[in-house]
């Protein structure tokens, strides 16, 4: 279980010059395809789902555009 998150985030990764964010373990019910796509040392950052949010906004919209 992860191999195919590890396959497609290195596709992403080459054909896009992407970066990876993943959930952290400690929040997620199962963490095998982060956990492994981790190992791959593909990931760039790790956060709970609301801090992967709060990433998403500050990068995309502006730190100013979300709620608090």
């Amino acid at each position: 279980m992860g191999a195919d998150g590890v396959l497609a985030s290195q596709k992403f990764a080459e054909q896009y010059q992407g970066n990876i964010w993943a959930q952290n373990p400690e929040s997620c019910v199962v963490s095998s395809m982060p956990d492994s796509v981790r190992k791959a040392n593909l990931v760039s950052y790790s956060g709970s789902p609301e801090a992967l949010a709060l990433k998403i906004a500050m990068q995309y919209m502006g730190k100013d555009s979300y709620i608090n």
